[in-house]
């Protein structure tokens, strides 16, 4: 007579395969070191179970929203922050801020407040004078030595601001110049302001942008006047709203239980501007939304470190830094997760849908003389944007043989392996490949010395050079031993 499991027997066995399926993933995100030293390793088990905890237990991530709206009020609410007049236009909006500019600057405070007003021209062509609480905001650019002018945040009294261009906002992100002294700097602003419209032509599921002209002045006349370009950006409450979703705020998330399809399109959509600063586990430069019909939706922003921005003061991570070698913000990785329920070559159909309007993006803005920003800035934009618009077979800022930068899908969204074959593995056998493993292993080519191996484990093997196996097509498999002879034996080469 067959053995049944009890149930205890069934939950520890879940448990077990559960913790089996997430270990690789959280190896390959740094939550698990064996190299580190026993406090880091101490630290790093107990962010592994929480991050399982996280994966066998999906409503513990979100049991912070106790009640949700009800279908009424989701469509009240989504019509609402549809229809906000500040994003109804693309038009911008002369403005002038009258504050202690020069405080802002000297202290850099993230959580004080500075009173003052602002003046803009309203919907009918009128001047409207409106309190404003401002304060500086940002981590990298709120850093003295990094920027001289500070990214900011106004904080409007919502009440005030009805019937005029800013109803129904509260709390808005200001995107202003690095260095308010270098007209050279007012570009990356246009630049990652075209990178929002970009993903709004993508997906709903984004942030809007409004660009607006702002005249500083300062209060005590400590500062001088100056008139830049910056962009106000949708507070991520209204977003959500908008898209029929609640705004969730958690430490982490397993990419599995995030929507497929969005998860798919922002990765490829942030290789394809050459995105490296965002980690969709940990929220880094990313939000997360849980819509109406219970999908977890991440939405990403910040785009001034990107590769088609290329500001000067732009560095990749360092961790990409050192275990890829990543040296400049234009060299592209995928950062994205294998999904073996979904086909990338759909999500880059959006991309091709969309390239007409994505090109005529820039070429009208660029049309439209906006300061430092004319047809050669836009043609620069366009050219870096790779071949999921272009439709080219060889990706730019793939250097040289290293697979580990190319979407794990690349031979689908073309039709064929751009790149040659191992032995008799077809492309589909390598998607499937990428698909199945999540921790493939890591290849390093060091003159005619490869290095072979997976996270447990790591292996040196010496090929000659004659016999050295191309590494474009895919990885060699784990499990090659022995001699070259027998490594070519095997595959056929």
């Amino acid at each position: 007579m067959p053995h049944r499991r009890s149930p205890a027997e069934t939950r520890s066995l879940t448990l077990i395969r559960c913790a089996k399926a997430k270990f690789r993933f959280a190896y390959l995100h740094g939550l698990y070191d064996r190299h580190a030293g026993v406090k880091s390793i101490v630290n790093h088990r107990l962010r592994s179970l929480a991050l399982l905890a996280l994966a066998c237990l999906p409503d513990l991530a979100i049991a912070q929203v106790a009640a949700y709206p009800t279908p009424e009020e989701y469509a009240e609410r989504a019509e609402r922050a549809k229809n906000a007049p500040l994003f109804q236009s693309h038009e911008p909006i002369p403005m002038t801020l009258l504050t202690d500019i020069d405080w802002l600057r000297d202290k850099r405070s993230d959580s004080t407040e500075v009173e003052g007003t602002l003046t803009f021209i309203d919907l009918d062509g009128s001047e409207v004078v409106k309190p404003v609480d401002t304060r500086t905001r940002g981590t990298f650019r709120r850093d003295k030595t990094n920027c001289n002018f500070p990214p900011l945040r106004f904080d409007f009294p919502r009440k005030q601001m009805e019937g005029t261009v800013f109803e129904g906002q509260n709390k808005l992100k200001l995107v202003t110049p690095c260095n308010d002294r270098r007209d050279s700097f007012q570009n990356y602003v246009f630049d990652e302001y075209l990178a929002y419209r970009v993903l709004n032509i993508l997906t709903p599921y984004s942030f809007r942008v409004r660009l607006i002209e702002i005249t500083y002045v300062d209060i005590e006349d400590d500062y001088g006047t100056r008139t830049k370009y910056g962009f106000l950006i949708e507070d991520e409450e209204r977003m959500a709203e908008r898209n029929r979703a609640t705004y969730v705020e958690i430490p982490e998330l397993m990419p599995t239980q995030a929507d497929g399809p969005q998860s798919v399109l922002v990765a490829l959509f942030n290789y394809m501007v050459g995105n490296l600063d965002w980690d969709q586990v940990k929220f880094h430069n990313v939000k997360l939304i849980r819509t109406e019909d219970e999908r977890l939706i991440t939405v990403p922003y910040d785009f001034d470190f990107v590769g088609v921005v290329n500001a000067r003061y732009s560095t990749p991570p360092p961790g990409l830094t050192e275990r890829n070698g990543i040296r400049r913000v234009t060299q592209r990785l995928f950062r994205g997760f294998c999904r073996d329920e979904l086909v990338h070559a759909s999500a880059v159909a959006r991309f091709q849908e969309t390239r007409e309007e994505i090109v005529a993006l820039y070429r009208d803005f660029a049309a439209r003389g906006f300061e430092r920003f004319d047809e050669d800035d836009a043609k620069n934009a366009l050219k870096f944007l790779p071949e999921l618009l272009q439709g080219d077979r060889r990706p730019r800022g793939v250097r040289g043989r290293d697979h580990r930068r190319l979407p794990p899908d690349w031979s689908l969204i073309h039709g064929e392996s751009p790149l040659p074959k191992v032995g008799t593995r077809s492309p589909d056998d390598a998607i499937r490949f990428y698909a199945s493993t999540p921790d493939r292993p890591r290849v390093r080519r060091s003159g005619t010395r490869l290095l072979v191996g997976g996270p447990r484990r790591r292996r040196r093997r010496v090929f000659r050079r004659r016999s050295r196996p191309d590494l474009r097509s895919g990885p060699p498999p784990a499990s090659a031993s022995g001699s070259s002879k027998q490594y070519r034996a095997r595959h056929g080469r």
